[in-house]
């Protein structure tokens, strides 16, 4: 026999009389014994409580019992309906069910799969593989439920998403998508940049590189781009993004299962340098050598110190010659931002290797054995590549390579260098004793040895002037336009506001320091520093200074105790000698009684 469904609101009903007849036969037990308050009146409110929750549930059984025998006869009539009229049976076939439940939204909307290839046909792209005739949406599952929406078909996100492939079928999540149409969803990609209110800012400086590159030419600029490019994936991830490149490799990997276990360190981080060649206007192109160094990211890590040896390999290989004048690029990464010590460390020590005029460091604003072998495989496909011509130098790296600096001297690099939150500069001095004479005209070109702090010109009144920073941090979002480096060697305009700095700090058109600026001013020197952390170092500047200075005194002051002892001393011996010069010598007792007017 079928088991009869049972029916909720009469379970509820039941369970809440038998409470309430359990809760009375305890009032009265407690009545009777005579231990507690309880009156007449709160029995007989509970008893009528039970009573109306009784003709409630005998309510609600005739309801279901009477809309029981109206499906029988709805039912029976739909089916005489289809027998007798056929054609009227395609638009009945939804009331007349053998299964209880909810029906299945294609029952319901019997067009709701075709109408979907329909709408996604304009707006997709075949597959990526094309190896089979899935269809890829470009627009979003959003956009779709809208169109089928105003369509007429009701349904909700969920329900929608378990209409299309899954990405893999064989979880527990793509065993829910039963009735499916062949379209699949993109995979969330990070073309779009998240906007960052230094964007404009931190571009500037990088726009000055290019004018530092069309003052002193190809002869004496090297300008080098830096990034980590994506993290290749290896096992079952690798066979959907880098099909068919790293598909067949034969690799050993032991395991607790034979199944690869994919994670995010099975992965390989292919560094690249790529050397921007300056052509003979100045300007600097994107073509030239390409050099790429491939790390295992589950044994080793891209840091400061890994990029340091493997720019300091280029130079002592050759495969980059050395120019005075040095540019780099890189993305801004937390392992390459210049206002950090390793960062800090690494360039300074570079530029000692080189023995450069100035090295200028720029920044964009904003995560072994067994994986050896497809890191030289990689390596050996990419090595193949040519680029506009340039070939591509590639290599695998072997784990724990890096190159540790030492740490640089405070007075060293408050006399060379000057950071910021986006650039580095480290240039030569003009003392023999510490740097070497300048091999080109930079002086020339920037008398005060640093490039001059970004700044936004606007046209008013009194002609070419610039902008004061509050004005251009109310309007960040409209792109103001940071004036060209020649515009500032030739004005040297100073805004009003930068008139309160002794030494104007090169961060002062940075939207995201407007509030911070003043705690990086040094109160003995008045000097800018990025960070506070930089700013502790910098005060060791001031610390040995004073030692030095009280060392200095201290030796002064005993040399002059020890010149004056001297002094004393000899003028006492002289005195001595005088006294010796002048006392008359006696020969016998009788010439002490002669006259001092004869000659004894």
């Amino acid at each position: 026999n079928k088991k009869e469904r049972e029916n909720l609101a009469q379970v509820r009903s039941r369970k809440k009389i038998s409470d309430l007849e359990s809760q009375r036969a305890s009032l009265i037990v407690v009545r009777d014994s005579g231990l507690s308050t309880v009156t007449k009146e709160q029995i007989n409110t509970v008893k009528e409580t039970i009573r109306k929750e009784k003709t409630k549930l005998d309510r609600l059984i005739r309801e279901s019992a009477r809309q029981r025998k109206r499906r029988q006869k709805l039912k029976e009539s739909i089916e005489t309906v289809c027998q007798n009229i056929p054609e009227a049976s395609s638009a009945l076939k939804q009331f007349s069910r053998n299964h209880t439940g909810r029906p299945r939204l294609e029952v319901d909307q019997p067009e709701l799969l075709s109408t979907i290839i329909k709408i996604v046909q304009n707006l997709s792209a075949a597959d990526e593989r094309r190896r089979t005739e899935c269809l890829r949406t470009v627009s979003t599952l959003d956009d779709l439920q809208e169109e089928l929406t105003k369509i007429g078909f009701t349904l909700s996100r969920s329900d929608l998403y378990l209409r299309l492939l899954p990405r893999r079928g064989n979880t527990s999540e793509g065993k829910k998508h039963v009735s499916t149409v062949p379209v699949k969803l993109l995979r969330p990609e990070n073309s779009m940049r998240k906007k960052n209110v230094d964007r404009m800012f931190a571009k500037s400086f990088i726009d000055d590189m290019f004018e530092v590159c069309k003052l002193f030419g190809p002869k004496a600029v090297l300008f080098i781009s830096n990034d980590d490019k994506a993290r290749v994936p290896l096992g079952i991830a690798a066979a959907s993004l880098q099909a068919p490149l790293l598909m067949h490799m034969e690799y050993k990997v032991k395991l607790m299962d034979h199944d690869f276990v994919v994670s995010s360190q099975h992965k390989l981080i292919p560094s690249v340098y790529g050397v921007c060649e300056v052509n003979n206007t100045g300007n600097v192109s994107y073509s030239g050598d390409t050099f790429i160094r491939i790390r295992s990211a589950k044994h080793d890590t891209s840091n400061a110190f890994t990029h340091a040896f493997d720019v300091r390999e280029l130079f002592k290989t050759e495969l980059v010659k050395s120019r005075p004048i040095m540019l780099m690029e890189t993305d801004g990464a937390q392992d390459e931002a210049p206002r950090f010590p390793k960062t800090l460390a690494t360039a300074v020590d570079l530029f000692r290797l080189l023995n450069l005029d100035a090295l200028l460091h720029g920044v964009n604003a904003a995560g072994l054995s067994a994986l050896e072998p497809p890191a030289d495989v990689l390596s050996q496909d990419w090595e193949k590549t040519v680029i506009d011509g340039y070939p591509v130098h590639c290599q695998a790296v072997p784990v724990g390579k890096a190159y540790e600096p030492p740490i640089p001297d405070p007075v060293w690099v408050d006399k060379h260098c000057q950071q910021s939150r986006y650039s580095l500069q480290i240039v030569k001095c003009q003392e023999e004793s510490c740097c070497t004479p300048f091999e080109t005209n930079w002086l020339k070109n920037f008398p005060q040895r640093f490039i001059p702090f970004p700044a936004i010109y606007e046209y008013c009144e009194n002609g070419y002037k610039a902008m004061e920073p509050s004005r251009y941090f109310k309007n960040v979002s409209k792109q103001s336009t940071f004036a060209p480096l020649t515009h500032r060697l030739l004005l040297h305009d100073i805004p009003i506001e930068g008139l309160k700095y002794k030494i104007i700090p090169f961060d002062l058109y940075c939207p995201s320091l407007k509030e911070k600026l003043s705690n990086g001013i040094c109160d003995k020197c008045n000097k800018y520093w990025p960070s506070e952390a930089a700013m502790k170092r910098h005060k060791k500047v001031h610390t040995q200074k004073k030692n030095t200075v009280e060392m200095e005194s201290e030796d002064s002051v005993s040399d002059s105790e020890s010149i004056n002892k001297s002094e004393d001393i000899s003028e006492e011996i002289d005195y001595k000698s005088v006294e010796a010069e002048f006392m008359p010598v006696f020969d016998n007792i009788f010439d002490l009684f002669k006259s001092p007017f004869e000659e004894i």
